[in-house]
């Protein structure tokens, strides 16, 4: 019988360079980029770095990286992260259209939130039964779809009508429903079982970090373009640059198998 691993301590605490990157991309929009911010970045890179060489010369590694070896796990990988950052980009985009646009109060920003997370609500069940008749490609490519039309539609209308706001909102929710759970499936159907709980754990991460990476990339480009124009036109061009990520979603969705 196989002797039970002892837990990696020393694997542990190298990880928290993970958290430090975290940290890093989170405060870009408060405080910039400054000595202590390189500072940050350079320990915790190089922690994420010894974790790395760590865990491939380990014979029973903390986390064990050959997932990412097996073609169709890396691509579906990425799908949940971009499928996360929808919902995140959602919740941050939502309140400033309403508050700043529309001039509702904090209030009934919150709640014109209710009808999208209803929506993913009674969704998620649904894409699970969707799953075994249409299969996983068709699945995500509705998804990927109904998040590009949701940013298209805040990019366009989003100054014009709080109702296209709000139907933004829903498709943008709406379509991690799709992706989300198909993804996972792809990701664990290209791995043996003894690697699905690993693949598992960095699909986890990755959405983590693809989802605060998103919103840093969004108050960059709010900021950026608040300098020379409203911050209306700000956060509808913002809407617009996002289009490209199901753009991205779409071509990755090719990569991962149908079964």
């Amino acid at each position: 019988t196989m002797k039970p691993s002892e837990f990696d301590w020393f694997s542990a605490i190298t990880l928290l360079g993970f958290g430090g990157i975290l940290y890093d991309i989170s405060i870009i929009p408060t405080s910039g980029i400054n000595f202590s911010w390189w500072l940050i970045l350079i320990i915790s890179v190089s922690l994420l770095a010894i974790f790395i060489v760590r865990q491939v010369k380990l014979p029973q590694p903390f986390l064990d990286l050959a997932v990412l070896k097996y073609r169709g796990y890396v691509p579906a990988m990425f799908l949940t992260g971009l499928s996360y950052s929808g919902l995140i980009i959602a919740t941050v985009l939502m309140p400033l259209f309403y508050q700043k646009v529309f001039h509702f109060s904090p209030l009934w920003s919150g709640l014109l939130m209710v009808p999208a997370a209803i929506f993913l609500s009674q969704l998620n069940p649904r894409s699970g039964a969707m799953l075994n008749r249409i299969g996983l490609k068709k699945l995500v490519y509705i998804g990927m779809a109904m998040m590009l039309v949701g940013y298209a539609i805040l990019g366009t209308l989003g100054s014009d009508s709080w109702i296209a706001c709000l139907i933004a909102a829903m498709l943008l929710e709406g379509g991690n429903a799709f992706i989300m759970m198909p993804a996972i499936t792809a990701a664990n159907n290209a791995l043996p079982k003894n690697l699905v709980s690993h693949g598992t754990a960095i699909i986890t991460t990755m959405r983590q970090v693809i989802g605060a990476g998103s919103v840093v990339v969004a108050s960059i480009l709010i900021t950026a373009i608040n300098a020379n124009s409203s911050f209306v036109h700000a956060l509808l061009m913002t809407s617009r640059w996002f289009i490209v990520v199901p753009l991205i979603g779409l071509l990755l969705t090719v990569r991962i198998k149908s079964n």
